[in-house]
């Protein structure tokens, strides 16, 4: 059973061509924005016209990577977390994130569990605002806490895909505080 999305991919990968692996995997893609754009939007692609796009970025792809690295390589092994993993016993792990549109929506999710994987709640938010992204991870770091004193849970971890945020944060350089004005 594999532990990860990736690794998912990588074992049903194993049958197939490298070229059918990166079509499937451009589909996805596609299929995601699609989702995406339903989300945020409110507005929905036909299925010809995601196709087309589909094949017209295959055919590109194919092209530049013969050009500039003479072909493609078979799927490798993927980088980064494999796995999500529990907090301690006892505690609470509240995963954020947040999504960026151009035309200026914003979408906060968050996420919590307990020790076991189980989820104690799960929320998304849609605003319209044009932030920074510092600030929109911010936001979502704020929502998902809000939301878990909101269900009156103690003992919260909170785990952020930002780097920069967790860096600031752990320096004592900036503050949340500085980012409650706003729709959340």
């Amino acid at each position: 059973m594999p532990n990860s999305f990736g690794e998912m991919l990588l074992n049903w990968a194993k049958n197939l061509s490298t070229e059918t692996y990166q079509r499937s995997l451009f589909l996805l893609l596609f299929i995601w924005f699609r989702r995406n754009k339903w989300v945020f939007e409110n507005a929905w692609d036909s299925d010809e016209a995601l196709l087309l796009r589909h094949s017209r970025l295959v055919a590109d792809f194919g092209e530049y990577t013969e050009k500039i690295y003479g072909g493609t390589s078979p799927p490798s092994e993927p980088v980064g977390r494999p796995v999500w993993t529990p907090p301690p016993h006892g505690s609470v792990k509240v995963n954020v994130d947040v999504a960026i549109s151009e035309d200026g929506w914003v979408g906060l999710g968050a996420i919590a569990r307990d020790d076991r994987g189980r989820v104690l709640f799960s929320a998304v938010s849609r605003s319209r605002a044009r932030w920074e992204p510092l600030v929109a991870e911010c936001k979502a770091a704020l929502f998902g806490i809000k939301k878990a004193t909101e269900k009156n849970l103690g003992n919260i971890i909170l785990e952020v895909n930002s780097l920069m945020l967790v860096s600031k944060l752990k320096k004592g350089s900036f503050s949340l505080a500085a980012v409650r004005g706003g729709p959340n």
